[in-house]
């Protein structure tokens, strides 16, 4: 691509945005908030002569993301960024509470040559061509996983458009290569799944959609029909968009009274009330720096009535919204932001749990090598049992 074309390329790009400006004696002071033309002409002559590697390797595709992402990227809101197609297809699943993928958890093996299977998600297209944890990848469309090509490994792994792409993989079993085509697909995920230990409810709440409240409602009923000693609510990792669902989980839990709050825009604030508690079960409430959005709305109105325990969540006080651009790609705009019951924003330092618990040395290895940490491992989990052994 020479760089003329490169130039015409992103002056079309940016007068598609609607916010290309050309600036003919202008103030320094007008000038300075638009899009310059010549500014650009500048820029590119100098790249195209100075630059150390050869403009024409770089794809129109990474030009033109790099130019979105920056426009967006300059609003300097953590919630408000721009989406590639594939990026967008992925954000769209998730806020469903699905998962868009061929199926497959991974981490890249530490001498660099395979990437280890660490899970495979039930119902998956994986699961169906019977992968499994402890298999290896050793190559992808033909490209050998090695350092030297991490980069296009990866964008292979990440891929969820229809081809499908072929996997050469080692059987943990008895080593034995074989290739298997796989094509990403959408596969449904639970919102929670919970069990009993040692006389506690453990609930893991994985994502929070439309029904989600009741589905909580449900499990607890179930749990109290097992004369239980408690709660554990597992909010690790959680993030939500779905305001009104976690108000709803709220009023479970809470007296009359504000939860939370929420400000859209130029809007007045909106105060989520509370009827009255259905459940007075002792809660523990697990938390960490990914649990974040509104899942920190629902960890914040539980400050009252639940121990809370972990380390600090990870201070994302805004609701976005996704909004599709003609072309596949699209945004995740902020649109509100969260206050706690007392009108005060919610900070971008997180909630700080009243009992501190930080990974192990064990934990950290674990999750990095499979990307979670087992139940037998949990340090959180045992300390939050131990509030139950009295």
């Amino acid at each position: 691509m020479k760089p003329a074309n490169l130039l015409k390329k992103v002056i079309l790009i940016t007068a598609s945005l609607g916010v290309i400006t050309l600036v003919v004696g202008c103030s320094s002071k007008s000038s300075s908030a638009y899009y310059s033309t010549s500014k650009l002409e500048m820029i590119n002559k100098y790249l195209s002569s100075g630059y150390l590697y050869d403009i024409d390797e770089i794809s129109e595709e990474e030009i033109t993301h790099s130019i979105y992402t920056s426009y967006v990227s300059g609003l300097e809101n953590s919630a408000t960024y721009y989406l590639g197609t594939d990026e967008f297809k992925q954000a769209e699943a998730t806020s469903q509470g699905n998962y868009l993928g061929v199926g497959l958890m991974m981490t890249w093996e530490a001498d660099g040559r395979s990437v280890l299977i660490t899970d495979v998600i039930p119902e998956s297209p994986a699961a169906k061509a019977g992968l499994k944890a402890g298999d290896h990848i050793i190559a992808i469309d033909g490209i050998e996983v090695v350092g030297a090509n991490q980069k296009e490994v990866l964008d292979k792994l990440a891929y969820t458009g229809e081809q499908s792409i072929s996997y050469k993989i080692k059987r943990s079993a008895d080593e034995k290569e074989e290739i298997i085509n796989l094509t990403a697909a959408l596969v449904p995920l639970d919102d929670l799944s919970y069990e009993m230990i040692d006389q506690v409810g453990y609930i893991k709440l994985k994502s929070i959609r439309n029904g989600t409240s009741e589905h909580l409602d449900q499990v607890i009923k179930e749990f109290e029909a097992q004369k239980i000693k408690g709660i554990i609510l597992d909010v690790r990792e959680l993030y939500t968009n779905n305001v009104d669902e976690v108000s709803k989980m709220c009023d479970l839990f809470l007296d009359e009274g504000i939860a939370f709050k929420l400000k859209h825009g130029k809007s007045d604030i909106q105060g989520f009330e509370m009827s009255s508690g259905k459940y007075d079960q002792k809660v523990v409430l697990l938390t960490d720096r990914y649990t974040r959005g509104g899942a920190e709305a629902f960890v914040s109105a539980m400050e009252d009535v639940a121990v809370q325990m972990g380390t600090d969540t990870y201070g994302l006080a805004y609701v976005s919204e996704l909004v599709a651009l003609e072309d596949g790609s699209g945004l995740s705009v902020a649109t509100g932001v969260l206050y706690d019951k007392f009108g005060k924003q919610l900070s971008d330092k997180g909630i700080e749990p009243d009992e501190m618990v930080f990974m192990t040395e064990q934990e950290k290895v674990e999750y990095i090598e499979k990307g979670s940490i087992s139940k037998e491992n949990d340090s959180l989990l045992k300390k939050a049992l131990e509030q139950f052994s009295n």
